[in-house]
């Protein structure tokens, strides 16, 4: 399917054609769970680190398999994962500190059961 490939809420807007709109798209093709995995993210970077993480991150994606019937759940926590580990390792050569990055990690592997 046709992806966003950037979709947080930073690019979604209220719309006068629509009750919201997508902007500044990255496109590309897979499936649906690569951009569920950057909104679900997205929802959660203010609990990370929170004792709430985990019980936000599993009531997101309960919302969000019952608004896309079809979701894998583990699909999209995949995802989430191997791009937590990009912007962690990203950050870490940027800045030397990839500690915001890593605990969402962890949160996702405990999640996983791995």
């Amino acid at each position: 399917m046709l992806l966003h490939g950037d979709f947080h809420r930073g690019n979604v807007l209220a719309s006068v054609r629509a009750s919201w709109l997508a902007i500044d798209p990255c496109p590309l093709t897979g499936g649906a769970e690569f951009d569920v995995a950057d909104l679900t993210a997205d929802l959660l970077d203010d609990y990370i680190g929170q004792s709430a993480a985990p019980a936000r991150l599993r009531t997101a994606l309960s919302a969000l398999r019952q608004a896309i019937p079809h979701l894998n759940r583990q699909r999209v926590l995949h995802w989430m994962l191997a791009k937590r580990v990009s912007l962690a390792l990203n950050s870490v050569a940027a800045t030397g500190n990839g500690d915001w990055d890593l605990a969402f990690a962890r949160l996702l592997l405990n999640l996983l059961g791995a």
